[in-house]
């Protein structure tokens, strides 16, 4: 999905200071998002893991539920697409054509001297050729240019809905063991996303939810007593040796 947006600068110093602060603020709003959604696959594998299995140390759980998250970036890459802008000149006007923004306005440069003249385009192969080879193109964003890996730990959801998403977590895997012990594998799917869609009217959702509200606050505080050893470690591990 592309947009594509006019510019109000007359000053091109002015219009490519305004594209970066732009850039830059989608970066940043795109990165909090990117960090709290990772904080709640952390989360929802790290409590599973405190109230299930008690074999092995907090911290080595906190390592295994970061590790899982970390596989699982290449699937984050479809909800937080690559986002690119092209700056294009025609008859003395600026066009700025974005790919990958998110619908929502405060993704937008509006803020910034631009004004929206499309919100859908769909360049084919030959204007998309032409966007690179005469625009001015900028990486806006890329999930690779996160430090995720060490900024989630501020994102994490508070005890409200963490418990909600363990209830549902916990809920939904008993739901697709028992459909496997059951051999209900016709129509699995569909049984699957009615029952996800109508999970949080159940009662047995809802008593589950305040018996973990009681019980997450600890774990909470596990955690982050984790954390702290498990950033001293990687530290250690990065330390150079001196000769």
């Amino acid at each position: 999905m592309w947009k594509i947006f006019i510019s109000k600068h007359s000053d091109s110093e002015e219009l490519l200071t305004a594209i970066k602060d732009w850039a830059d603020s989608v970066f940043a709003k795109m990165d909090v998002k990117l960090k709290q959604y990772f904080a709640e696959s952390v989360v929802i594998n790290f409590d599973n893991m405190m109230l299930f299995n008690h074999k092995k140390k907090v911290i080595e759980h906190l390592q295994e539920s970061v590790a899982q998250s970390l596989i699982s970036m290449n699937l984050y890459k479809t909800l937080f697409p690559e986002i690119k802008s092209y700056l294009l000149k025609q008859e003395d006007k600026y066009y700025l054509i974005v790919q990958g923004l998110p619908d929502e306005d405060k993704y937008y440069p509006t803020d910034y001297g631009f004004k929206l003249i499309d919100k859908d385009a769909k360049p084919d192969i030959t204007q998309f050729k032409k966007f690179e080879r005469l625009s001015f193109s900028h990486l806006v964003y890329d999930i690779e240019l996160s430090d995720v890996e060490k900024g989630w730990i501020n994102y994490t959801p508070p005890i409200e809905k963490r418990s909600f998403l363990q209830a549902q977590h916990i809920m939904m895997s008993l739901f697709e063991k028992e459909q496997v012990e059951n051999l209900c594998m016709d129509n699995s799917l569909t049984e699957k996303l009615k029952y996800e869609k109508d999970i949080h009217s159940h009662p047995q959702f809802k008593n589950l939810h305040k018996k973990l509200e009681k019980v997450l606050p600890k774990i909470e505080t596990s955690m982050e007593f984790a954390w702290r050893e498990f950033i001293i470690q990687k530290n250690k591990s990065h330390k150079p040796v001196m000769s």
